[in-house]
């Protein structure tokens, strides 16, 4: 099961003893601080660094299919985060406290926060995978990228797994098992939008998680391999840059750089995904072999707090992408700071003009 079931209320009935699990207090206290604090903080300046990803490899032009790609990866990055940041606030003390609302904040937000988001940070995986797998092939077979690679080719690929990612990210919603209903609260007599779900959710859940962990995992080892071997690839290429004569070196010495330059971008951007998805990959092993970690589990309390560290890591994921851009890339760190110095110009001129319009 899955750590975005955890909106649910919890069920003490079945007499599970928790012991030895986490106490109440400590989970709450991580999980309020983590989701109410630290992702919201986090999700904002992560909306703000895809923002600028996204721009600037608009502005270096959609010619070349790996900034389609980039673009796209900043897209999917910055659409998990919001769905983060609503998720943070909707469960928030100061929010879900309020019964003065039209909707049950906590509901409304794990099912169109979490569950969004889930699908969104795969979908960053597959992306990842595709321009790992895309900058393989240039090295392998440099000769045929460009007829084979193109911008068409790009995009279809990169719609059909945003699709495959809806089709696969919210079966428990088009199936109907989970949905929002208007329910009825006769002690603070208001009627609000709740959620709701049928009998079979939790039979329904338990098929969709494991086909969806199939295909995360299938695309995360081959995540793995492909950013071994381009790894592999570019050592050996850089082994035969050093044998060339220096006439050829200094032909092809440019576009070499920059292939070399964006090779290591994309095996940076592997490194970090691989090493801030791991928390997931492990909480779901522990879920196959510890009985009793899971939700209303008996180690529920450690179930949710691993659950939360696991979003953590998946969040920064998705924010640390503008510090490999900017270090890595000469052309992406001249247009970020061509783009900064217009943007406080602006700002400081409609100052300007604002205080002289006052004075007047």
């Amino acid at each position: 099961m899955n750590f975005e079931d955890i909106s649910q209320p919890r069920n003490d009935s079945t007499g599970q003893g928790s012991s030895i699990d986490i106490p109440d207090e400590v989970a709450d206290f991580i999980r309020t601080i983590c989701f109410g604090y630290i992702f919201p903080i986090v999700s904002v300046f992560g909306a703000w660094a895809n923002l600028m990803n996204m721009w600037i490899y608009y502005k270096h032009g959609m010619s070349e299919s790996v900034n389609i790609s980039f673009l796209t990866l900043a897209f999917t990055d910055l659409a998990g985060l919001l769905c983060s940041l609503w998720y943070g606030i909707g469960i928030s003390p100061l929010l879900a406290s309020k019964t003065d609302l039209g909707f049950d904040s906590m509901d409304v937000a794990f099912i169109t926060g979490a569950i969004p988001r889930l699908s969104f940070t795969k979908v960053t995986c597959w992306i990842t995978v595709y321009i790992s797998l895309e900058r393989c092939f240039c090295i392998v077979a440099p000769l045929h990228v460009k007829t084979l690679i193109t911008p068409r080719t790009t995009i279809l690929i990169l719609t059909a797994l945003h699709t495959i990612g809806v089709l696969t990210g919210f079966p428990v919603l088009y199936l109907g098992v989970l949905y929002l209903y208007w329910k009825t609260d006769p002690v603070h007599n208001r009627t609000f939008l709740a959620l709701g779900y049928r009998e079979d959710y939790f039979s329904v859940n338990s098929v969709a998680t494991p086909v969806i962990f199939t295909i995360f995992l299938a695309s995360f080892l081959i995540l793995i391999v492909s950013t071994i071997s381009l790894t592999a690839a570019l050592q050996r290429k850089s082994k035969w840059r050093r044998n060339t004569s220096k006439s050829m070196a200094v032909t092809t010495n440019n576009l070499s750089r920059r292939d070399t330059t964006l090779s290591k971008t994309i095996i940076i951007l592997s490194a970090v995904l691989i090493m801030c998805y791991l928390p997931y990959m492990v909480n779901t092993v522990l879920s196959a072999v510890i009985d009793g970690f899971a939700l209303h589990g008996k180690y529920n309390n450690f179930f949710e707090v691993m659950w939360t560290f696991s979003w953590l890591f998946e969040t920064l994921n998705s924010t640390t992408s503008i510090f490999i851009y900017y270090n890595m890339s000469t052309k992406y760190k001249e247009t970020f700071r061509g783009m900064i110095p217009s943007f406080h110009c602006t700002l400081l001129k409609t100052w300007k003009h604002r205080c002289h319009s006052n004075f007047q």
